[in-house]
């Protein structure tokens, strides 16, 4: 028999503030007037999802899922121990002592060894061994609030009303579109499509179709996050409790992409004294078992991206994460590892043979080290290296010294991922471009930040050798020479011919001397032609990085470069039109040197004629320049019909 889910709200003060009666005994009426929040004195504490036969045990010492099925975490220091039990059966909640203990619900105690039916509404206080003192003075005494708990129904909330951020949608006139529940379900989804994610969420609450189109387009947009870094969050049961309510509760949506981030499991010498203590080893016991628990394959988990993240400090942490990659890896496309490694100690580094990722197609190294033995990072490493050789993709989000180790691996093997199409990195040093060279299969996407490898004059043939290389089949290429030389002799890249490029995104320091030039033509030299050297093009971005304080916030006094990619004039200087009928996005970043990370639009230099350049880019600061030439082209023409008459 299916019943209504329920939850638990704790007090969040000793008395009601609104009436100065106890808040957890049966004389305030206040706090169980009102609907959601159960009035202000309440805080939600944890949710109990309706599960036949399902078992919910309250108390301080955790012993397995085995016995005590979904484990709460109550703080009771006085009386360690299981206090509780709470079982779902015929639809009904049932609460019941679990030893000794003393329990009262609305202030009536309850027999020992026997359970009781709990009514929403109800008021639960779990005592422990002996009852409080509630007589005079009661507001001196310093008593723990945990343990008491009001029990409600569980509504569900979800947002309504429209977006606005979503512009108006009429329909054109004369087009009425025949539109009814149940019909047409692909131009529902063609309108799901265009949602945000959370209106997406409230969607699925109308009708069963909404559900499942909402519900396919999710999955294919989200990602769960599992944060644990910080273990001792997991003591809170909304926290403890998130990976049990993800089986209930996303039991029909199921994203196949997860963020995990997980903590130290093992007692280690080290300082992270809280793991070491015995509270602390109680919930990290918790989690293990509840992830063994999670994980298991009758789940039905279809999980094809993961972020696996944290702390790892001996090789039983290590092994942990190995074994949750596992039971993934059958249908594991795209893998992060976000680990930072503190190994204290550690024996076996090499990945067990059962770890085969036969299916992953994209790789992102996010690993970060800190007083690690040379020996175990070289044999992890090298470990990694071989089991992700045939990727289609490598990602490096990392410091520039761990990839630069990783890179190193790499080169020595004499075809290194012979599938590879896509790479990406943080930092360009020189053993990147030599990695790059070493290649054999032909690059779709390449994006190279932080070009150190430029710092050295002879490193400019390398990279235009390598672009060159991948030139025929490159469909997106994403450069950073974010390299302050303003003090050294002006240099110069020449780019070839990109017949398939599609997105072009380059940045530069603010003083950098960096001269950019394409192949020379017959009719205009060195000047960039769309037509002939980026006949596909379809979204450019240039962007500005600051090299010193106060930052530049316009473009002004980087003409130089903007004539690179805006060309008005021949190396002659001879007034030339320029034309890419193909572009379709056209961006400019500034960034900020006192905050990382941000940047502002700024206008490029409003006489650069980029509406009859681009005819076919439509955005905001486009729409306003055409409006500007638009009022400024009216106004002339006004002038000049005056003049005539």
């Amino acid at each position: 028999m299916e019943g209504n889910d329920a939850v638990l709200f704790e007090p969040r003060f000793r008395k009601c503030r609104l009436c100065g009666n106890c808040v957890w005994g049966s004389t305030c009426g206040c706090a169980t007037a009102g609907s959601g929040d159960a009035g202000s004195g309440w805080t939600q504490s944890a949710i109990l999802p309706y599960i036949e036969n399902q078992k919910y045990t309250f108390g301080s010492k955790y012993i397995s899922r085995d016995d005590q099925g979904e484990f709460i975490f109550v703080n009771t220091a006085k009386n360690p121990g299981n206090l509780a039990e709470i079982t779902c059966s015929g639809g009904n909640y049932w609460l019941a002592p679990v030893g000794k203990r003393v329990i009262f619900v609305n202030d009536v105690q309850l027999e020992k060894s026997c359970r009781t039916q709990l009514n929403f509404g109800d008021k639960i206080a779990l005592l422990g061994k002996v009852r409080p003192r509630r007589e005079l003075y009661r507001e001196k005494r310093n008593e723990s609030l945990d343990g008491y708990f009001l029990f409600k129904e569980r509504s569900c909330q979800g947002r309504y009303g429209e977006d606005p951020d979503m512009p108006d949608l009429v329909p054109h006139a004369n087009e009425n579109v025949d539109f009814k529940a149940g019909r047409n379900q692909l131009v529902l989804s063609n309108i799901f499509s265009y949602l945000p994610f959370h209106t997406l969420k409230t969607a699925r609450l109308v009708c069963r179709l909404w559900d499942t189109e909402a519900s396919r387009i999710i999955r294919k947009k989200s990602s769960v996050i599992f944060n644990y870094y910080f273990p001792h969050n997991y003591k809170y049961p909304v926290d403890s409790m998130r990976l049990f309510r993800y089986l209930k509760e996303m039991k029909n949506l199921q994203p196949t992409s997860w963020d995990l981030q997980l903590p130290p499991f093992t007692p280690t010498n080290g300082p992270n004294t809280w793991i070491n203590s015995a509270k602390g080893q109680q919930i990290v016991l918790k989690l293990v078992d509840d992830l063994n628990w999670f994980l298991l394959p009758d789940r039905g988990h279809h999980i094809t991206s993961l972020d696996l993240g944290g702390r790892i400090l001996c090789e039983a942490d290590y092994k942990i994460h190995l074994s949750i990659i596992i039971k993934l890896q059958a249908t594991l496309i795209d893998l992060e590892l976000s680990w930072f490694l503190k190994l204290v100690d550690m024996v076996e580094c090499a990945l067990p043979e059962e770890l085969k990722l036969n299916k992953l197609a994209i790789f992102t190294f996010s690993i970060g080290t800190v007083n690690l033995d040379a020996l175990v990072n070289q044999t992890i490493m090298s470990s990694w290296a071989a089991a992700v050789q045939r990727v289609k993709t490598i990602r490096f989000n990392c410091d520039d010294d761990e990839e630069s180790a990783f890179v190193n691996i790499l080169l020595k093997y004499e075809q290194p991922f012979p599938n590879l199409v896509e790479f990406i990195t943080t930092s360009t040093r020189d053993n990147v471009l030599d990695f790059l060279l070493k290649l054999t299969t032909p690059l779709k996407k390449l994006k190279l930040c932080n070009l150190q490898c430029l710092e050295r004059r002879g490193n400019y043939a390398k990279f235009e050798k390598l672009l060159r290389k991948h030139a025929a089949t490159l469909e997106s290429l994403q450069f950073m020479y974010d390299i302050d030389d303003k003090n050294v002799e002006g240099r110069t890249i020449h780019l070839p011919i990109f017949p398939q490029l599609k997105m072009l995104f380059v940045g530069w320091m603010e003083f950098s001397n960096l001269k950019i030039r394409f192949p020379s033509g017959i009719d205009n030299g060195d000047v960039l032609d769309y037509e002939r050297h980026l006949p596909r093009l379809q979204a450019l971005s240039l962007s500005l990085f600051p090299s010193s304080f106060p930052s530049t916030r316009d473009w002004e006094n980087q003409r130089d470069r903007l004539d690179i990619f805006f060309p008005t004039v021949d190396r002659n200087g001879a007034p030339i039109e320029t034309r890419c009928v193909t572009l379709r996005e056209l961006s400019q970043n500034i960034y900020v040197s006192y905050m990382p990370g941000f940047c502002c639009v700024s206008d490029f230099p409003s006489d650069l004629p980029l509406t009859r350049m681009f005819p076919n880019v439509w955005n905001d600061w486009m729409t306003k320049r055409r409006r500007e030439e638009l009022a400024s082209a009216s106004s002339q023409l006004v002038e000049n019909i005056d003049k005539v008459d």
